[in-house]
């Protein structure tokens, strides 16, 4: 699977806005489902767009879903990886 390109490190922590740190810590997600999520993904999201024309790719790992700007490659949130998404992708 063919990686859309990312320009940053998602994985470096001191690149976390405030606002995806903030819903980290609130949700319970380590560094470490984060550095899991993006070096290990179970799959990656192609490149979507919002309504104000912003790009973003999902990264789905074990325990986290980290989403990135592949622009900036800075995190715009990070939530956990819901049960139903989970199971998908490990019966693949």
């Amino acid at each position: 699977e063919t990686r859309p390109q990312i320009t940053g490190n998602p994985t470096d922590a001191s690149d976390i806005p405030l606002h995806a740190h903030e819903r980290q810590l609130q949700r319970g997600i380590t560094q470490h489902n984060i550095d899991d999520a993006f070096n290990n993904p179970l799959n990656i999201s192609e490149i979507k767009y919002d309504s104000m024309g912003r790009p973003s790719v999902k990264y789905i790992g074990n325990k986290a879903t980290i989403v990135v700007n592949p622009e900036t490659g800075k995190i715009i949130t990070v939530y956990p990886t819901n049960h139903t998404i989970l199971n998908r992708y490990k019966e693949k």
